[in-house]
């Protein structure tokens, strides 16, 4: 159900429906006991950055985290209604994000905390997560056909990526962080550029400056410029029309 390398590559996490998560060698012989504690199919894990926890998803609806020798390193992370169908580690390993069935987008402290509101945008079941390597940005797809895009601080960026025709099975972002893969139901692979979360604003920024409605001199005008300004990556956009 699920499957990933350590990264230190020495090791196999592997779940399954029998409501467990195995550690395997390289050589094919088990790393220790099996760990218990998910009630349900164990659907989703994801090994931290250092390779010092381990989080697991699963029907029974909570996250759970584990240390390398399988004891509980927090208490269940229980706020997702039904399948907790992904989980993501961010780059520097100090958040934990998951997506499940319940449309919701999660972020959690390594305590079991929640480190932000639930992130609602998609209008079916959330299957794949995964971070931009700079850690701002988390993107996540579903089952509603899209590919959408989130900032840590602040939630949704801009407007979902279409393109697949059916559910959204599994999102990877390339080391550079300048392309994402999604495949899908419609038995499609597509690659999506996404550039870096300053071009995005950068671009936002622009378009706002040009728009119709923020041609006077008001608050939410003033505040875009000010924007611009207070970024040097932002400036001399001033003058090209995107």
């Amino acid at each position: 159900m699920a499957i990933a390398f350590s990264p230190a590559a020495d090791l196999v996490a592997s779940s399954s429906r029998d409501r467990t998560v195995r550690l395997w060698r390289l050589d094919g012989t088990p790393h220790g006991r099996p760990w218990t504690g998910h009630s349900h199919s164990v659907v989703a894990l994801a090994f931290s950055p250092g390779g010092d926890l381990v989080a697991t998803g699963s029907g029974d609806g909570t996250v759970r985290l584990w240390r390398p020798d399988g004891s509980p390193h927090a208490v269940p992370l229980v706020r997702h209604q039904g399948y907790v169908h992904a989980v993501a580690f961010s780059p520097d390993g100090r958040t934990v994000a998951s997506g499940g069935a319940d449309r919701t987008v999660r972020l959690w402290h390594l305590d079991g905390r929640p480190a932000a509101r639930p992130w609602h945008g998609h209008h079916s079941g959330v299957r794949s997560l995964a971070f931009h390597p700079d850690g701002h940005l988390l993107l996540s797809a579903g089952d509603d056909a899209t590919l959408r895009s989130w900032e840590l601080r602040s939630g949704p960026l801009l407007r979902p990526w279409q393109g697949h025709t059916g559910s959204v099975l599994a999102l990877a972002v390339s080391l550079d962080g300048e392309w994402a893969a999604t495949a899908g139901e419609d038995r499609t692979v597509r690659l999506w550029r996404l550039g870096s979360w300053r071009s995005w604003l950068k671009e936002g920024c622009d378009r706002l400056a040009w728009h119709p409605l923020l041609n006077e001199d008001t608050e939410t005008t003033r505040a875009v410029r000010r924007i611009r300004a207070d970024a040097p990556w932002l400036r001399g956009t001033e003058g090209s029309r995107p």
